[in-house]
């Protein structure tokens, strides 16, 4: 392994750190920085399927997902690398018209590490179409190298095809901004998906998403409510290929999320949340 590398304008000397952007770089498992840190235990248990399914924190997978007062918060481990740890707070809160959400959150350790702040707000158009938009400040830190910030912007829309069928996209990074002091932009992306409600307990999605530079990411994914507590989920994501099981558990106004993501290469990543919903 060579003892340094050269991103952006800067020269990394640390063995670790080139470990850990070697996950997150290499196109065939690519993961820029930031894209680890959208999976939410919901979305991830249903095979990254979260374009259109209300939750605590949706709109972190579309700004325009509203939701109810509530708060939570995430913690994930992806292929049980301790180096891309993340935790994550959101809150929602809708004032008259408007479906306010607000998240912080951070990834990594001392050698590298990430952390956002975003706000995001929507607001139906007509009675069957929800548009939203969203706004991060993003700020990358390697050890030895400058911090790297950047001001994100997303977009999206939901709108109820039928009584049972529900579709809309996503655009994230519309205005592709780039972190300062390095070459490469951020995650630049455009999905599109529909969920259907199969019956009153179940609900199946299928999302397609074209990431700017890499090839079109599919999911698919299912979840069932099998007890007023209980729902488990399901799903897959192609491209890269991995497979997803979850399940959440209600009682009263908390939920506990769990949710397992298999690589075939790299493992392992598993995704706990809670949630509390203020009625």
């Amino acid at each position: 392994m060579p003892k340094s590398i050269r991103i952006g304008d800067g020269i990394v000397k640390d063995i670790a750190l080139i470990v850990v952007l070697f996950v997150l770089l290499v196109p065939s498992i690519a993961y820029p920085a930031f894209e680890r840190m959208v999976s939410d235990p919901q979305a991830m248990g249903m095979g990254q399927v979260g374009m259109l399914t209300r939750r605590s924190g949706g709109f972190l997978s579309n700004p325009a997902l509203g939701y109810g007062p509530s708060l939570g918060v995430w913690w994930e481990q992806p292929y049980g690398l301790k180096e891309l740890q993340s935790e994550r707070l959101v809150a929602s809160l809708p004032v008259r018209n408007i479906g306010l959400g607000v998240s912080l959150s951070r990834m990594g350790d001392d050698i590298y590490q990430e952390q956002s702040a975003l706000i995001s707000g929507c607001t139906p158009l007509s009675d069957r179409v929800m548009i939203g938009l969203s706004a991060a400040a993003n700020i990358v830190r390697i050890s030895g190298l400058p911090t790297g910030r950047a001001a994100v912007f997303n977009a999206g829309a939901i709108g109820e095809i039928t009584e049972s069928i529900t579709a809309g996209f996503a655009w994230n990074n519309f205005t592709r901004s780039s972190l300062s002091n390095y070459q490469d932009e951020l995650p630049t992306s455009l999905g599109i998906g529909a969920l259907a409600q199969v019956d009153e307990t179940t609900r199946l999605g299928v999302e397609a998403e074209q990431p700017r530079g890499f090839p079109m990411e599919l999911r698919v994914g299912v979840s069932n409510q099998v007890l007023k507590q209980l729902t488990v989920r399901a799903g897959a994501r192609f491209n890269p290929s991995e497979y997803t099981a979850g399940f959440s558990v209600k009682h009263r106004a908390a939920s506990l999320h769990y949710a397992l993501l298999w690589h075939g290469e790299l493992g392992a990543s598993h995704t706990i949340g809670f949630d509390l919903f203020f009625r």
